[in-house]
């Protein structure tokens, strides 16, 4: 399945200035909202993980305190932070490495496991992401906020807390969309003939062709042979390929002879 920000980027393919300010957004969401997943989530896919922005972004904190000073809030909290996200980065990279290692298959574009202790709570695990995640760090920013007024790592919490509910309400709506795509083809696929020759809508499962009044039954009905001619060819030939299979007999040991001048 193609990932929200693939979806979304298919969607604004063109170079619009809304497409632009879109992706632009996109990028925003992601870029404060990753670091707050390394910390709640695991088994990232390789591609969703992006280690090197996370390398920068621990970079980032070590640095930040000696350009705005009072703005890090309580010292201890701030490195605490900093050091927490450092290990994360280092173990989710260390699990990938040992995933690809032992061959292991996992889709690169997962966007990791929540954490067993929101299982406890009631709704799915959809609800989870689009929910009671962003609502945990929403309330970790207040308690920042409150144990340090102005504090940059309360300001990022808010912000990642709402970027959080809309990276997943996209992510849901791409995975809807290709559930939904493929329950189309699936009724389309079954329903064709039905819809080319005029039948009721409840008995082809919502599934009509329009813009063909002008085309006489008679043709129809000649698509509709032809379409399952060409259904019928195809199964023959693979029949009848699997039919060619030719096994080859095991060998037939050779008797084994007494040599002539042995006696009994």
């Amino acid at each position: 399945m193609a990932s929200y920000s693939e979806k979304f980027q298919e969607l604004l393919k063109e170079g619009s200035h809304i497409g632009m300010a879109a992706r632009f957004q996109m990028f925003m969401a992601t870029f404060l909202t990753m670091p707050i997943l390394v910390l709640l989530r695991r088994n990232f896919g390789e591609r969703y993980f992006n280690f090197f922005m996370m390398v920068l972004y621990v970079v980032g904190l070590c640095v930040l305190p000696s350009i705005i000073g009072d703005g890090t809030g309580n010292r201890l909290v701030w490195w605490s932070v900093t050091g927490l996200l450092a290990t994360l980065t280092v173990y989710h990279a260390l699990m990938i490495w040992k995933r690809n290692r032992n061959g292991q298959r996992w889709h690169s574009r997962y966007d990791g496991d929540v954490l067993p202790i929101f299982k406890i709570l009631p709704g799915s695990d959809a609800a989870t992401r689009m929910f009671y995640e962003p609502l945990f760090v929403l309330l970790i920013g207040i308690a920042l906020h409150i144990e340090s007024s102005g504090s940059f790592l309360g300001y990022w919490f808010y912000f990642a807390s709402s970027m959080m509910v809309f990276l997943e309400r996209l992510n849901q709506s791409a995975a809807r969309d290709l559930y939904l795509n493929a329950v189309d083809a699936q009724i389309e696929s079954q329903h064709m003939d039905a819809a080319l020759e005029g039948e009721r809508v409840k008995d082809t499962e919502g599934f009509i062709v329009r813009g063909i009044s002008d085309v006489s039954v008679k043709k129809r009905e000649r698509m509709v042979n032809a379409m399952k001619k060409g259904i019928d060819k195809q199964e023959a030939a693979e029949a009848s390929r699997s039919a060619h299979v030719v096994m080859t007999p095991p060998p037939v040991p050779k008797p084994v002879s007494k040599p002539q001048g042995e006696s009994v």
